[in-house]
């Protein structure tokens, strides 16, 4: 098993000079958005906010890793009114096969907020 210790954002200048974490966002969207018709699903309008890692080491190139991308969409046939999004994207390596898998799903801002308070007022029940 391996733990993650290092979290941290990435500068505008690395993101422009990584061009494959733009790659791994629109990944994440079409995934999740699979019911949607190819002319809905457009993903030249995501703009990239910030991007956080959480990994092992502090290094772009681990292979196992956590990728937060904050975006917009403007795309209501995709998200309605609820522009603020997060695509989270996990990277894994299998070193025996030589297999990179990439996860991702994406969710509104505004509903991951939601469910941190809810999660918070029942552990002050508890």
């Amino acid at each position: 098993m391996i733990y993650f210790f290092f979290n941290f954002q990435l500068k505008d200048s690395e993101l422009e000079d990584n061009d494959w974490i733009r790659l791994y966002l629109e990944l994440a969207v079409a995934t999740t958005n699979r019911s949607f018709e190819l002319k809905d699903l457009s993903v030249t309008n995501l703009k990239i906010q910030k991007v956080a890692i959480e990994s092992s080491s502090q290094s772009l190139g681990d292979y196992d890793a956590l990728f937060y991308i904050r975006y917009e969409d403007d795309c209501e046939a995709r998200v309605g009114k609820d522009l603020h999004r997060v695509a989270v994207v996990r990277r894994i390596l299998d070193n025996n096969s030589q297999v990179l898998n990439l996860l991702g799903v994406n969710e509104s801002i505004n509903k991951i907020a939601a469910m941190e308070e809810e999660a918070a007022s029942s552990s002050l029940q508890d």
